[in-house]
């Protein structure tokens, strides 16, 4: 620099002065960055530059690269700081490593003190690297729908909204009711399924390369809705017992477990001895039966709601009794030697 003396007639000028950049001023250093947007998982570099309280480079009195720290400030994102380096002249530069999506505003603090110009990036979501499955029931009621969803996420886990694939859902239960194949929606998808058998059931959505399968799902029996006879013989004796067992199943085939209701046995054969009406214990009861004419006959199972008919079980005739056996004649009166 130079300065001049002058009274309006007269004037001169000073040899050139060396002006110096003054003490470094926080309030007027800039942090800048090598990209304004990168993905979940990529760099970039943050370079600080440090002013006197003139806007000059390169100040005086800076402090030891120990206490001069670049710092994030998340609002939604979030990312760290890793390498921080001299770059000599006032300049210091980091290394930015973004974790969560959003926006976050990098800065950076001289011996705590904040500097006057911070730099916002955006952080955007990476590619998907695994589905995620969520509002997966501990229980279920068989044949009763519920709603998943499943989500394409990053390693970071963020939803990964370029996600595109087709994503199929698939389950350990042979007759469930599942949705059709279907892309996700900005890396996210609800899907309605029903698991129809009882037991410990799961499902998995993959798309062909990423896959999920969920914890175990207890599908319990839904309300009865038949009656089912079982171990009914297609033959019988007149006069010997035979067993059967009556099951209360629910719509999808189930035994309702649940079923307490009381089931009466009626027969075709009037002379049948009937045994007495019971309850299911837990939906599944036993029952004895006893023919007494031999012919075809059937049995029905009913609570007074719910019924159920058997096929024809043809009934043979039983031992011989004597005392049931008779004789008959050909005529009532026949003379001496006829």
């Amino acid at each position: 620099q130079t300065l001049r003396a002058s009274d309006g007639m007269l004037s001169v000028d000073s040899e050139p002065i060396t002006v110096s950049p003054g003490l470094y001023s926080a309030a007027n250093s800039i942090l800048t960055t090598s990209a304004n947007s990168i993905a979940s998982g990529s760099t970039l570099t943050a370079t600080l530059t440090t002013k006197d309280a003139f806007g000059n480079l390169n100040p005086s009195g800076l402090p030891n690269l120990a206490d001069i720290n670049f710092t994030s400030s998340a609002v939604g994102g979030t990312g760290s700081f890793s390498s921080k380096a001299s770059q000599g002249s006032g300049v210091y530069t980091a290394t930015f490593t973004a974790i969560n999506a959003g926006s976050v505003t990098l800065g950076a603090t001289l011996e705590a003190a904040s500097i006057g110009g911070n730099s916002t990036i955006s952080i955007t979501p990476a590619a998907a690297s695994s589905l995620v499955l969520s509002l997966v029931p501990a229980n279920a009621t068989a044949g009763s729908a519920f709603n998943i969803i499943v989500t394409a996420r990053d390693p970071a886990g963020n939803t990964s909204t370029s996600y595109s694939k087709t994503v199929s859902i698939s389950s350990n239960d042979p007759a469930a009711t599942l949705p059709q194949a279907s892309s996700l929606q900005d890396g996210s998808k609800s899907f309605s399924i029903a698991l129809n058998t009882q037991g410990s059931r799961n499902i998995t959505a993959t798309d062909g390369t990423l896959s999920v399968t969920s914890s175990n799902i207890s599908v319990s029996s839904a309300n009865a809705a038949s009656l089912v006879l079982s171990s009914v013989p297609a033959t019988a004796t007149a006069g010997s017992a035979f067993n059967f067992t009556v099951t209360a199943k629910d719509a999808s085939g189930n035994t309702a477990t649940g079923y307490n209701g009381t089931v009466s046995i009626t027969a075709s054969d009037s002379q049948a001895l009937l045994p007495p009406s019971a309850a299911l214990v837990n939906g599944v009861g036993s029952f004895a039966l006893t023919y007494k004419t031999a012919a075809p006959q059937t049995l029905r199972a009913s609570d007074g709601m719910l019924s159920v008919d058997s096929e024809p079980i043809t009934v043979s005739p039983g031992l011989y009794s004597a005392a049931n056996s008779i004789l008959t004649t050909s005529a009532n009166s026949i003379a001496s030697g006829s």
